[in-house]
């Protein structure tokens, strides 16, 4: 009896064992199908997700590129109107715009390959026909602008190029909307399908649902890295990126950063040279080497292309500069040494992410412009001094639209009898009944190219005043008329000068125009035959500044020009002892005197200014001493008493 019961205890405890290695066996099997239903799942819903991500991203890319490169071709469309009709001009304008129109449809067949039998292909035929519309409109433009007639060209270029555009911007956006709804639609997807693999799961005995646990925790984390990461180099994307900024906003420790904006120098020419391929390699040596740096708490992400955000702490700027400054790529087999630049900005107190990012941004565009440092740091007066410039720009368009700029005429002096015997044009701008001086707005005009633009008008009044003293009766003199080097690469630079000449009737012989010694530093061949051309139509040229670069007396030897003007810096300090300028401008003079060119000394101030110019027989000058530039009226008072009777 108590064998039986033994034995029906060992078979109930070996029933028992077996019972329980069963289920641990159906446990362990349940768990391990729970994980690989929930990995499939998982890895299928992400893989499409993933695919979708990537198509965005790429079409995206190109659409941008499209409508960036329309603008753009608008925008030197509309240059091709204004510019003067110039060989020179247009026909750089057309070059541009070729290769802008060759990369546009580049793009488009990339697109269009992307598309190509998805439901998607109806968006790449509108915009490849509008786009097809829109360079057929512009055709028609150049016709106008061509022929001259700009009131047609400007009215079709608003009619219709820019409806083209506006109807391909549409397209672009409606094709966002559906691909943002079919990536949300495809990310709902995948949360549906990892939830009902977590339920499925979650239904099973406690250890299934401990494997599921850690399956759903495994690959809920993986899809974050899909969701906020950057596919290739595995940083951050923006989006991501400007979230964790914002949340360090509000927890009050993001003023413990430096925001950095980075740009691989010369990027492209990895992609042309070696192909995408290689570029890929390059940005992901390139993450890498940014992630070797980055400490816990700091991160990085990338904002498309070759751009990098970071946050660093604020202590740690001087070792990341140092870092970047010594970057080594291996790609296709060969060590490259990788340039960036970067632009910095210490984030301050109650700053949000947009402030951080508009100011490393500044820096960024200012580190790319540098000669010297390709590490900025943001200053304050960068905004303003953009923001200025660009008003400046403006405000200067318009005023030569309204007439806003006035001539001056400051007189040049025979010192042997004080009597007036030429002047110089220069031109000051009245703008809301403020006279703003050239230093506040040429040098703006000269690197936006506007320049050319303002030297004619200055010309034209020129022109007109001296047309004008004709027909007073008041005999005018010699007026030196200044215009920019940048009128050299025009091949009818010349042309113009002569027409406007002849339009008004006046005898060249009253005109001089006034050219900077560095003009022959940038084109001396161009020059050299602009001179001839005017000699040879009787119009006088000069050189001013004189003296103050280093090839002058070469270019004194080869450059016939009438008239050289000394610069001020030669008579300054001339009571200073031992000044070896006196010696220097003697001899510069006599050398001009034997090559029979006319010689005039500027910013004379003083009564011993001008004895010592006597003394080197340099008989011509020009200063505060004799007259500011006077406004025109005035200047016609000094053409009737041409004699300086107080000097």
């Amino acid at each position: 009896m108590n064998r039986k019961i033994i034995r029906s205890d060992g078979s109930i405890r070996q029933h028992r064992i077996r019972l329980i290695v069963s289920m641990i066996c159906i446990t362990m099997l349940l768990s391990i199908a729970a994980m690989l239903f929930l990995a499939i799942n998982q890895s299928a819903a992400s893989s499409e997700y993933s695919r979708m991500i990537e198509t965005d991203l790429r079409n995206r890319d190109d659409l941008t590129k499209i409508s960036k490169n329309l603008y753009n071709h608008e925008e030197m469309i509309f240059q091709y109107i204004i510019s003067d009709n110039t060989n020179w001009a247009r026909t750089r304008i057309k070059e541009q715009t070729a290769e802008l129109e060759e990369e546009l449809q580049e793009t488009l067949t990339e697109f269009g390959n992307n598309v190509t039998d998805t439901e998607y292909e109806q968006y790449y035929l509108l915009i490849d026909l509008g786009t097809k519309e829109y360079l057929e409109s512009v055709d028609r433009v150049i016709e106008f602008a061509d022929a001259e007639d700009i009131a047609s060209a400007n009215f079709y270029m608003n009619s219709c190029l820019n409806k083209y555009i506006f109807k391909i911007n549409s397209t672009i956006t409606e094709y966002e909307k559906l691909m943002n709804a079919d990536v949300e639609a495809t990310r709902t997807n995948m949360l549906h399908k990892t939830a009902r693999a977590s339920q499925t799961t979650a239904a099973g005995i406690t250890l299934v649902v401990l494997f599921s646990a850690l399956s759903m925790f495994t690959c809920g984390k993986v899809s974050r890295n899909l969701l906020n990461k950057d596919s290739l180099t595995c940083a951050d994307n923006f989006e991501y990126f400007q979230k964790l900024c914002g949340s360090l906003a509000k927890s009050g420790h993001f003023s413990d950063y430096t925001c950095v904006f980075c740009n691989i120098r010369d990027f492209r020419f990895y992609n042309s040279k070696y192909g995408y391929k290689a570029g890929d390699q390059v940005l992901t040596e390139f993450a890498d080497h940014i992630r070797d740096f980055l400490v816990k708490g700091e991160h990085f992400a990338r904002d498309g292309g070759d751009s990098f955000l970071l946050l660093i702490s604020s202590d740690r700027e001087d070792q990341f500069i140092s870092h970047m400054k010594d970057i080594k790529i291996d790609i296709l087999e060969r060590s490259d040494q990788l340039q960036v630049y970067c632009g910095l900005y210490r984030i301050q107190e109650n700053d949000v992410p947009g402030d951080a990012f508009a100011a490393c941004t500044l820096a960024l565009s200012s580190a790319r412009k540098s000669t010297s440092d390709s590490f900025i740091r943001y200053d304050p007066e960068m905004f303003t001094e953009i923001d200025s410039r660009m008003d400046t720009l403006y405000l200067c368009n318009q005023g030569l639209k309204n007439g806003e700029f006035l001539v001056y005429y400051q007189p040049k002096v025979n010192i042997e009898n004080n009597t007036l015997c030429g002047c110089e044009a220069l031109v000051r701008w009245m703008h809301d009944g403020e006279l703003i001086p050239p230093g506040k707005f040429i040098s703006i005009l000269e690197e936006n190219g506007n320049i050319s633009a303002l030297d004619f008008y200055v010309f034209r009044r020129v022109c007109s005043d001296i047309a004008e003293w004709n027909r007073k009766g008041i005999t005018p003199v010699r007026v030196s008329s200044n215009f920019s080097k940048v009128h050299l690469k025009d091949p009818d630079f010349a042309d113009k000068i002569i027409e406007i000449i002849d339009e008004y009737g006046i005898d060249p012989k009253y005109v001089e125009v006034e050219l900077t010694e560095s003009s022959a530093y940038d084109d001396f061949a161009s020059l050299a035959e602009f001179v001839n051309v005017m000699k040879s139509k009787g119009i006088f040229t000069s050189m001013d500044d004189f003296g103050t670069g280093y090839s002058s007396l070469s270019m004194l030897r080869d450059l016939d020009v009438d008239v050289i003007k000394i610069d001020k810096s030669f008579i300054d300090d001339l009571d200073r002892e031992n000044n070896p300028n006196k010696k220097m401008i003697g001899t510069i003079v006599r050398m001009i005197h034997d090559l029979e060119r006319e010689v005039i000394c500027e910013g004379i101030e003083t009564k011993e200014q001008v004895e010592f110019l006597k003394q080197i027989h340099c008989f011509a000058a020009q200063g505060y001493l004799y007259d500011t530039p006077l406004p025109h009226d005035e200047f016609e008072k000094r053409l009737n008493d041409p004699v300086y009777s107080n000097k």
